[in-house]
């Protein structure tokens, strides 16, 4: 039996010792982890901006979405997400604050008191029907690239006030333009 891409990916990981992380720094211009400042350079993959427009329950299923809305354009892109994360996205887009810190919360928490800052998140891949996000933290030795579901990224991101991005081709691939969900869709 062969050695699938996931396990090439655990493999050297076997080695570190209980509890450790393994944790890519990359330089931010090498793989185009800065905000619009470098956005457009030659050679780097496109970011687009994202807002979140909405949240909340899939009519007759007892799914979530979160559904992102491009900054300066008209495409949309849906994403399911798991009960909880779609309750903490929502606590934040209605400012509510709730008694003790979530998991979101401790988490922006962590990474601001170890002198981090969470710059964006990237919905940067779609793969099997499902969309593989990161959130990436400035920290003293650079940028760190941290795997996450999009739903906990986007999450994160409300709470430390960083953009989402989503890489043009999973837009390409996923994204529907927001007058074909609205039914105003004119096309002839």
């Amino acid at each position: 039996m062969g050695v699938g891409t996931r396990e090439r990916e655990w493999l050297p990981m076997r080695a570190m010792p209980p509890g450790g992380v393994a944790v890519r720094f990359r330089a931010a211009r090498a793989r185009n982890r800065v905000p619009a400042a470098l956005a457009g350079r030659e050679g780097e993959r496109a970011l687009v901006e994202m807002k979140v427009l909405s949240v909340g329950m899939v009519q007759g299923s007892d799914g979530n979405v979160v559904v992102l809305k491009e900054a300066d354009g008209d495409r949309l892109l849906v994403i399911a997400v798991g009960l909880a994360e779609a309750s903490a996205i929502a606590l934040q887009l209605q400012g509510l604050q709730p008694p003790r810190p979530l998991t979101h919360d401790l988490l922006v928490n962590l990474v601001r008191r170890m002198q981090g800052e969470i710059v964006r998140v990237v919905v940067h891949d779609l793969r099997d029907e499902t969309f593989i996000g990161q959130i990436d933290i400035q920290t003293e030795h650079g940028i760190m690239e941290i795997d996450a579901r999009p739903s906990d990224a986007i999450a994160i991101a409300l709470r430390a006030d960083a953009p989402i991005y989503v890489a043009e081709p999973v837009l390409e691939m996923a994204a529907v333009r927001s007058d074909i969900l609205s039914g105003d869709s004119s096309e002839e």
